[in-house]
């Protein structure tokens, strides 16, 4: 049966490529596979590796004859592994593919012109991985600049293989039944926007910075820092800069790009210019940092009455990018929703004021901002009062695609916060409830959390002495734990950590 499903699945993609060159259409047409039919179920062997151009033999992770594992519950590699994948499929022309992505064309250059399916495989931001799908027995994916072709050996995955990995994995299978009475190895990656006070800048500056915290069981916490942010998006790491424009003084360009083009990035103007967002019109300061998204406000330093608005990218070719519609960011038409959510706000704060009395309502201008320890959406409206200009941002409830930006139920609510430390301005759990991160107005703060309590004495503290607002946060536990500050370490470290 299986065989058959296979086989009907070739034949479509086969009759999808004689039928249409539109990779677009045809992409509507191919169902995300679920967790009871996973085509590429079984056991691979790489057969040959391939470096591409910018390819350095130290990056190197995989070799002839090592073994990938695939199945509804599981894909694995050697170390490289996850327990809870989820999967989703897209039709591609192999070429495009590859160019969005700034991977060297397969030598193979019949290969390139081929119109594939791509199958990912991710576990929130500690697993991603890209399949290329050429046929049911031959697959392949890329890493660190490698292409690893795969053959299939078997149809199955041997039970024993899945047993030594869960074996590996127990640390998050004791959080997953909620027990933390074992302390997991966990780093944690803090990306903060922090002020410069230039005497006599009538324009507000910021610098940009990434901290790593490890905190391993039985060891004492280590900290790092470094410039700009330094996150994890999809396979690999990237870092993002929000430099300042030296003739005018403000932040107008946002840069983000894979660690792995860092070189090419300094030394080809044209590679730099694909990764960044540029607008002179903008004064940007960045507020939130998660995978793919960025989120910041913003004001038109050519305005005479400056106004506070909102915007969303997505990090994927950032130079074509524009702020993100509201229809864009929730996935459905949710417009004219919006505009009366604006308007009811400004019926709440002015009487008799009408849509003549607004410049605007403007569906881009929505953000995402931190608020006591959550996320949330923001907006803001500008309008004429009495001759007067009012303006005045607030928070409004929407998702993203229809999942919400705090998913994550905290058992730590925000008066028990206030409670251990009266001046905080912030905090964030760990995913497994095993510690706690507080800010106040001088310093980032790690707790270990213990049945829901906060332990009496910090793990460990960053100094924070000026003006530090958190725009990311993410966790990795386990082995991801290791890999992370190993990565990490790879950046230029800032001495005093």
């Amino acid at each position: 049966m299986k065989k058959i499903r296979i086989l009907i699945f070739i034949f479509l993609l086969f009759v999808l490529s004689s039928c249409s060159s539109n990779v677009e259409d045809i992409a509507s047409l191919i169902d995300m596979p679920n967790r009871e039919e996973n085509f590429l179920t079984g056991t691979w062997e790489v057969s040959k590796v391939e470096k591409q151009d910018n390819g350095s033999d130290s990056n190197k992770s995989y070799n002839v004859g090592d073994k990938l594992y695939i199945s509804n519950d599981m894909v694995a590699i050697r170390e490289d592994y996850t327990l809870n994948p989820k999967y989703s499929a897209k039709y591609v022309n192999l070429k495009d593919y590859l160019k969005s992505r700034d991977f060297s064309l397969f030598k193979d250059v019949k290969t390139n012109d081929l119109k594939v399916v791509v199958l990912n495989a991710s576990e929130r931001q500690l697993y991603s991985k890209d399949f290329i799908v050429f046929s049911e027995n031959d697959i392949a994916f890329i890493q660190n600049s490698f292409v690893y072709y795969l053959s299939k050996n078997s149809e199955k995955v041997d039970k024993k293989i899945q047993d030594y990995y869960i074996s590996k994995n127990k640390d998050f299978r004791s959080f997953e039944k909620n027990d933390n009475s074992k302390k997991t190895d966990i780093t944690v990656l803090l990306g903060t926007r922090e002020k410069v006070n230039i005497y006599g800048n009538p324009t507000d500056q910021y610098n940009y910075y990434t901290y790593a915290v490890r905190l391993e069981p039985n060891l004492r916490a280590r900290k790092y820092k470094t410039s700009n942010l330094f996150f994890p998006n999809k396979q690999e790491f990237w870092k993002l800069e929000l430099p300042v424009n030296n003739a005018t003084g403000i932040h107008d360009r946002i840069t983000a790009y894979p660690v792995r083009l860092e070189d090419e990035i300094a030394n080809n103007p044209e590679t730099k210019l694909k990764y960044t967002y540029m607008d002179y019109e903008k004064n940007i300061k960045l507020n939130y940092l998660q995978e793919d998204r960025v989120s910041f406000e913003y004001t038109n330093p050519n305005d005479e009455v400056s106004m506070m608005k909102y915007a969303i990218l997505k990090l994927e070719q950032l130079s074509q990018s524009k702020p993100l519609s509201i229809n864009e960011i929730e996935g459905t038409d949710n417009i004219s929703n919006f505009e009366d959510t604006v308007m009811k706000q400004i019926n709440k704060d002015f009487e008799k004021v009408g849509k003549k009395d607004i410049n605007e309502i403007d569906p881009t201008n929505v953000g995402i901002v931190r608020n006591q320890g959550i996320w949330q959406f923001e907006t803001s409206y500008q309008i004429m009062v009495d001759d007067n200009i009012k303006q005045k941002s607030f928070p409004i409830d929407m998702t993203i695609e229809g999942k919400k930006l705090n998913e994550k139920k905290r058992i730590i609510n925000w008066d028990q916060i206030k409670n251990k430390n009266p001046q905080a301005i912030d905090y964030f759990e760990s995913y497994n409830n095993q510690y706690i991160i507080i800010q106040d107005a001088d310093e980032i703060l790690v707790y270990g959390l213990k049945n829901g309590v906060i332990t009496n004495t910090p793990v460990i503290n960053i100094q924070t002495p000026t003006s530090t607002q958190i725009v990311m946060c993410e966790w990795a536990g386990g082995e991801y734990a290791n890999k992370w500050e190993n990565a990490f370490k790879q950046n230029e470290l800032i001495n005093e950590y």
